[in-house]
């Protein structure tokens, strides 16, 4: 499976590569208290309001606010989009992620990268979750 995969608290978490629409920094971000935990903020690109997603805490990763000029990965299932924070984004590699997943709810899988190990997350189920 082809996925982006970046740094985030000293983890690789990814997103299928299909699902990437661009990676760009982070400008504003402004808080939603009413939002989910791991739903930061939203931030506004090319028009667009986007939640901003810290799945840090979602792959067993330490948390830091995200700060301007941070990267952010836009991602999207059908017309549902989101921004991803992250540290730093390594690209796209071929992590070959066992069918089944790993029967966390947020997670289609991990797999070996060169970097390490990689958590690949399951966005539809994020994306679900962000609006519970």
């Amino acid at each position: 499976m082809q996925v982006c995969v970046f740094v985030l608290g000293g983890r690789l978490p990814a997103v299928e590569a299909r699902h990437v629409l661009e990676v760009f920094n982070l400008d504003d971000l402004t808080p939603v208290p009413t939002a989910p935990s791991f739903v930061v903020g939203v931030a506004a690109v090319r028009g667009l309001i986007l939640p901003v997603i810290d799945a840090a805490p979602l792959v067993g990763a330490t948390s830091r606010p995200p700060r301007g000029g941070d990267p952010l990965i836009r991602v999207g299932i059908g017309d549902a989009q989101a921004a991803l924070v992250a540290e730093r984004v390594l690209g796209v590699r071929e992590v070959a992620v066992p069918a089944g997943g790993d029967g966390g709810s947020l997670v289609v899988g991990r797999g070996p990268a060169p970097e390490g190990e990689v958590v690949v997350l399951d966005l539809a189920a994020l994306f679900d979750r962000a609006r519970a």
